[in-house]
C-alpha cells in the first residue's frame, strides 16, 4: 500500500471518528446519581505536648548524620544586633548591606553612617568595622552555603 492511500485511509477514519463523537449524547450509557452534599466540619485542634516532651527527638535529630545533636550556646553580643549581608565596592564608594534585628528591610549603610547608636567606621572586603566610643564592633560577611546543581 502506497503513502498516499495509506494517508488517504487514515484521513477517512479520523472524519468517520470525529462525525460519531460530535453526533453522540454527551451522557449516552452512562447513568447518572445525584448524591446529597453532606457539609464536613474541620476537625477539632488537638493542644500539642509540651517541648518538653520532644526531648529525645532534640538529642536525637532526625536528620543530622549519626543522630548526634549539635550544642547551642546563645552568646550575647556585645555590638549591635546586625547581620552583615553584602558588600559592594564600586571605585571609591563602599555600600555594606546589612539585616538589622527588628527592621524588615536590609539597611544600606556607607562609611560614617550609624546604625543602632554604632557608627560605621570602615567598609572592607567581606566586613565592616563599627565604633560607638572606645568600643569597636567587626561583623565579617556571613557565609554563603554553596549549592550543588542537580545530577543530569
Amino acid at each position: 500500500m502506497s503513502r498516499l492511500a495509506l494517508a488517504l485511509l487514515s484521513s477517512i477514519a479520523a472524519a468517520v471518528l470525529l462525525l460519531a463523537a460530535a453526533t453522540m449524547e454527551p451522557t449516552a450509557g452512562i447513568g447518572v446519581i445525584e448524591a446529597p452534599v453532606v457539609p464536613v466540619e474541620p476537625p477539632a485542634a488537638v493542644p500539642l505536648p509540651a517541648v518538653e516532651a520532644f526531648a529525645e527527638t532534640l538529642e536525637r535529630p532526625l536528620f543530622s548524620r549519626g543522630r548526634r545533636g549539635t550544642a547551642v550556646r546563645l552568646v550575647q553580643q556585645a555590638g549591635p544586633r546586625l547581620s552583615l549581608a553584602g558588600i559592594a565596592i564600586n571605585g571609591g564608594r563602599r555600600i555594606a548591606l546589612v539585616e538589622v534585628e527588628g527592621i524588615k528591610d536590609l539597611v544600606s549603610l556607607v562609611e560614617g553612617g550609624q546604625v543602632q547608636g554604632w557608627t560605621v567606621a570602615q567598609v572592607l572586603p567581606g566586613r565592616i568595622r563599627l565604633t560607638r566610643g572606645a568600643e569597636a564592633f567587626e561583623a565579617d560577611l556571613r557565609p554563603v552555603k554553596a549549592v550543588r546543581p542537580p545530577p543530569r
